[in-house]
């Protein structure tokens, strides 16, 4: 989901984050109401108007974005493109297919029930990988007719899930008596794609928010609502049978969203303040990250790169 500009906050600002510029600035806002959770594909983003669907914006001109379409269907950030097609996840609905031959026009094409809640999900060639109560690998080659080949059971409930090669790595959200919030990074093996394997695991203490995946890393949005904290936190899958913990940051009050771009992180906050931000990292070091970079403005509510 790449595009030179971010859409984020309430109005789905466009705050100007290109590598290179540590000093976002505001380009343009849209004020079309409370819209969040922004997916940008091709030059046309869609923003999810709560349960009532989404607006469709083209934003071939950052500076001046225009609506140009509705959709009763949800199209958000976890939304993930392949083709003319937008694989949904929609919680109890399972995964839906998304036609989106025309941009303006979304058409409802296929899904999948699985059986369960999804919360996110991967695509990876020629199957998606959706997450929720358990993971599920679907063949959409025919995107009408998604058709699931394999699956695993999971830890805890999945939040987030992101592929590379032959891997996939999950984190998930649990809640253990006297440990409190704990959230859990699963890797699995899925040269086989109809036989996931579990192949690692990882616990730390916090509520996950958001992962984002780069090379050999895994970085994680976690809030301490114990401590009133939360931040970034970065894991080592370069043995995903042995993931390790190796760096974090925890200088916000609840964060949000994350993503990851060359060597820029990117995460939208609510600030020890109480304001919503978009914070960028230099994370050309993993093991020390390093903010270089801050924009303030209303609430946040999500972010796409």
């Amino acid at each position: 989901m790449k595009h030179a500009n971010l859409l984020l906050l309430n109005l789905a600002l466009a705050a100007r984050a290109l590598a290179g510029d540590l000093n976002p600035a505001l380009i343009s806002e849209w004020p079309g109401g409370w819209v969040s959770d922004p997916a940008v594909r091709g030059t046309y983003a869609y923003l999810s108007s709560g349960g009532s669907g989404c607006q469709i914006l083209d934003v071939s001109n950052p500076a001046a974005p225009r609506r140009v379409g509705f959709s009763a269907i949800r199209i958000s950030g976890s939304t993930q493109f392949s083709g003319n097609h937008a694989y949904v996840p929609n919680g109890a609905a399972g995964l839906q297919v998304i036609d989106l031959s025309d941009p303006t026009n979304p058409r409802r094409v296929g899904g999948f029930d699985t059986g369960g809640s999804v919360s996110d999900v991967a695509i990876a060639g020629n199957y998606a990988y959706v997450v929720g109560d358990s993971l599920i690998v679907i063949n959409i080659s025919e995107p009408t007719h998604p058709v699931q080949v394999g699956s695993s059971s999971l830890r805890a409930y999945a939040v987030s899930v992101e592929v590379s090669g032959n891997n996939a790595f999950v984190i998930g959200s649990t809640h253990l008596p006297g440990q409190g919030d704990q959230w859990t990074l699963d890797s699995f093996d899925i040269s086989d794609p109809a036989k996931p394997q579990p192949v690692g695991h990882l616990q730390r203490p916090g509520k996950p928010t958001s992962m984002a995946h780069s090379a050999q890393f895994v970085y994680v949005s976690a809030d301490r609502y114990d401590l009133n904290i939360g931040g970034v936190q970065v894991i080592n899958v370069s043995d995903p049978a042995n993931p390790q913990w190796v760096a974090g940051d925890s200088n916000n009050r609840t964060t949000d969203r994350l993503a990851v771009a060359g060597n820029y992180l990117y995460l939208t906050k609510v600030s020890t303040d109480n304001r919503g931000a978009l914070d960028i990292f230099d994370i050309s070091t993993p093991a020390s990250i390093r903010k270089v970079g801050t924009y303030f403005g209303s609430e946040v509510g999500g972010l796409d790169v």
